[in-house]
């Protein structure tokens, strides 16, 4: 599998030669198997990384050559390992890319296939190509570039020829044959196949070679731009009168024109610069020609431009004349709707007025023809109103006849009922008497649990008086066994401490104690419960086993086994 890296100056025209590789077929670089990145992804990712400026400018003018290739680390390997992965299954494949002159060395030591096409064009291309050479700071700087550019270049193919071809752009466009045969030649891989021209006995090998470079050429013709399309050769004169000056992109030039595979065959430099001077004395002419031209063409339409004025204010007087009499018929039109529409809004009203009057009369009729029917409605009714009286009346005089049957029940029914309240009131008075002796009894218990309670609240009051005391942990750690068990232990961590726990003590029991007489019992703080956790302790509980053995002289021979004792049954709990 062969990689091809075509790099050359952004003005060298090295797109042209990835066209060239790509019509003998050489396919496009896929993007990577993992990352999906392309080629020019990868290049511009590693040099942003290196802190690199994009395009020619990246390169450092004034430093070494061998220090202008970026020192990629490993860790950027695995990009490198993801494209060719990306493009295993094609057998030649490349891409081009003008910034990666300072990173051939890592592309180089990525695979042993990979080859290297580097291009170059004369240094008054990037005079021609460029539209921000316009003073001779910009001019000197644009030369430095190029050089600094084709320094690494060269310096690169002198130490890598095995596996680069170093080649003229404008050759390469102007002998397509010769360009194809040398990659070929330098690089094996599958190219497609040319047209098959096989040299006669009588033929010299020179005419079979020239006879082939004519045919391969033939067959790019529809992949090249046509090459004698006309250029600027005022320009390029004087782009070179500019180049000439600078010796140092001269001799870099010779340079790259002497180890170049295809170099640039041009003529003898006399020739050359007459060539080159009677080309742009005729381009010169040209324009000035052309100039002259212009300034004909343009008296022309001076006086064309001033006819058509003068036919412009004749048009604009009759179109004045026009606007005129077309105000005045507008004027005289206005008049005349007017009037007419006056008429209409005088006969629109009239008529309005007539169907205004022959609705009021419509209504009218309606009206009178109601009230006949009304008043013909309300005699049938009264009729029956008068019948409907007569009967009410007769049902009154019945109702009256019952309600005076049911007054007299309930006056009977009424006489019962004060005999009856006579004697619930009795029987209520009885019961009422009872019932003020159980209302004194309650009242007096009532008092009783009233003082009950305001007992109970001032002694609530005087319990809630009392301050709140925390810190009971804090005064078992101060007292006198806690610390001298907790010197003990400390000390028995290392020979030097058991040595050294004799004086040790006895500093430890001569420090100050606190003075406790003015402080409340410690079962009055709040967090009592966390001195009796401080007297389950082992420092608390070794300082009482010393305490106790140090104040009776015979019981220290049995100190030491007192103190194992508290620690195994520390130990067991």
């Amino acid at each position: 599998m062969a990689k091809i890296l075509i790099v050359g100056h952004p003005n060298s025209g090295y797109q042209t030669i990835e066209h060239l590789l790509h019509a003998s077929g050489m396919e496009q670089a896929l993007p990577s198997k993992r990352e999906r990145m392309s080629p020019l992804e990868i290049d511009a990712a590693l040099l942003k990384a290196h802190q690199e400026a994009p395009g020619a400018k990246a390169l450092l003018l004034g430093d070494k050559i061998a220090n202008r290739q970026l020192p990629v680390g490993t860790v950027w390997h695995g990009l490198a390992m993801d494209l060719f992965l990306g493009n295993i299954d094609q057998s030649l494949w490349g891409w081009a890319d003008s910034k990666a002159i300072s990173l051939l060395n890592y592309w180089r030591d990525m695979d042993d296939s990979m080859h290297f096409a580097l291009i170059y064009d004369r240094p008054h291309s990037i005079l021609l190509n460029s539209q921000e050479a316009s003073d001779s700071n910009s001019i000197e700087q644009k030369l430095q570039e190029w050089i600094s550019y084709n320094e690494s270049l060269l310096h690169f193919y002198l130490r890598n020829q095995d596996r680069c071809l170093l080649m003229h752009s404008q050759q390469a466009k102007s002998s397509v044959g010769s360009y194809v045969q040398q990659i070929q030649l330098h690089i094996e891989a599958p190219w497609r196949d040319l047209p098959n021209h096989e040299p006669t006995a009588d033929a010299s090998k020179e005419q079979a070679t020239i006879k082939l470079n004519h045919d391969i050429d033939s067959s790019f013709e529809h992949i090249l731009p046509s090459l004698h399309n006309e250029q600027n050769h005022l320009a390029g004169f004087l782009a070179d009168f500019i180049i000439n000056t600078n010796q140092e992109a001269i001799q870099l030039y010779e340079e790259l024109q002497a180890v170049a595979n295809l170099p640039l065959h041009a003529a003898s430099h006399t020739q050359a610069d007459y060539h080159a001077a009677s080309m742009a004395w005729q381009a010169m002419m040209q324009q000035h020609q052309q100039l002259k031209k212009q300034e004909n063409d343009l008296k022309e339409y001076s006086n064309e431009n001033e006819l058509l004025l003068q036919q412009l204010h004749l048009t604009q007087e009759e179109f004045e004349r026009a606007h005129l009499n077309h105000k005045q018929t507008e004027a005289q039109l206005n008049s005349t709707l007017q009037d007419k529409n006056k008429l209409a809004t005088e006969y629109q009203q009239k008529t309005t007025e007539t169907h205004q009057k022959i609705n009021r009369l419509e209504q009218e009729k309606q009206q009178l023809l109601k009230k006949s029917d009304e008043l013909n409605q309300a005699q049938k009714a009264d009729g029956e109103a008068i019948k409907k009286l007569e009967t009410a009346k007769l049902n009154l005089e019945k109702e009256k006849t019952d309600l005076e049957k049911i007054k007299a029940t309930l006056a009977s029914e009424k006489t019962k009922l004060e005999k009856e309240k006579n004697r619930l009131e009795q029987d209520n008075k009885a019961s009422q008497s009872e019932q003020e002796k159980d209302n004194q009894l309650l009242l007096e218990q009532l008092h009783h649990v009233q003082e009950e309670l305001e007992r109970l609240f001032l002694e609530n009051k005087r319990l809630t008086a009392r301050p709140e005391y925390y810190g009971a942990a804090e005064r078992v750690r101060n007292q006198l066994d806690y610390r001298l068990g907790a010197t003990m232990i400390q000390n028995g961590k290392s020979l030097g401490g058991w040595i050294s726990m004799p004086a040790a003590l006895i500093k430890e029991s001569r420090k100050p104690q606190q003075n406790t007489a003015d402080l409340p019992p410690v079962s009055l703080y709040h967090d009592a419960s966390e001195a009796e956790k401080m007297h389950k302790h082992l420092s608390y509980q070794l300082g009482q086993t010393l305490l106790k053995h140090s104040r009776n002289p015979l019981r220290w021979f049995t100190l030491p086994w007192a103190i194992n004792k508290t620690v195994k049954e520390f130990r067991k709990k």
